[in-house]
């Protein structure tokens, strides 16, 4: 349901591109900082990148939407504590740090404090498209979806160019192995985003 939203959102930007004005099309990247939170793993934020394309669709002097589409690759740590956790069928010998990969689309409304300052807030899907974890013997101890919300701030020194710091924090349970203990994405991004194009 959650997917079929962010479907929905972004088939109206590809109709507003077709029909609107000023609509810019861009790159975007930046560093990341992330730790999966919850009973097994370890608050430790590791350093990773993502990086993508987006579009900005004004709909008013105030307000504009921004979706993007993202490649978001980083590395979390498991608890050393981990297989006291897990017993039964988990690898003593498994990676202390594993890598995740995943595609991320947010779904950003953003709202003009000044010509200068912006702030944003919106939806963000992610579907792992890789991973290195290798905690269980069995199962695979990720989900294959991710669904949470996405708020930052963008400073715009040009029309063409802005910095921006943004969080992730997950809403859903991550953990493939069973209910017992919920695992949360969090993500702390300071990146940039560069126009590439503009329609008039």
């Amino acid at each position: 349901m959650k997917f079929k939203l962010i479907l929905v959102v972004f088939f109206l930007t590809v109709y507003g591109f077709g029909f609107g004005q000023n609509i810019q099309v861009g790159v975007t990247g930046a560093l990341t900082f992330s730790n999966l939170s919850g009973t097994g793993m370890s608050n430790k934020a590791q350093s990773g990148i993502n990086a993508g394309g987006y579009v900005l669709i004004p709909l008013n002097t105030k307000f504009s939407i921004q979706p993007e589409v993202l490649y978001n690759y980083f590395s979390v740590n498991r608890a050393n504590n981990f297989t006291e956790f897990y017993v039964n069928n988990s690898r003593a010998d498994s990676r202390v740090s594993f890598n995740l990969a995943y595609l991320s689309i947010p779904i950003l409304i953003n709202y003009n404090i000044s010509p200068k300052f912006i702030i944003n807030a919106g939806p963000q899907y992610n579907i792992l498209i890789s991973s290195n974890e290798n905690l269980m013997y069995d199962v695979q101890a990720i989900k294959n979806n991710d669904f949470g919300v996405k708020a930052g701030v963008q400073f715009n020194p040009s029309a063409t160019f802005n910095l921006f710091a943004s969080y992730y924090t997950g809403l859903n349970n991550v953990n493939n192995i069973d209910n017992r203990y919920q695992w949360k994405n969090r993500q702390f991004q300071i990146g940039a985003n560069v126009a590439i194009f503009t329609k008039k």
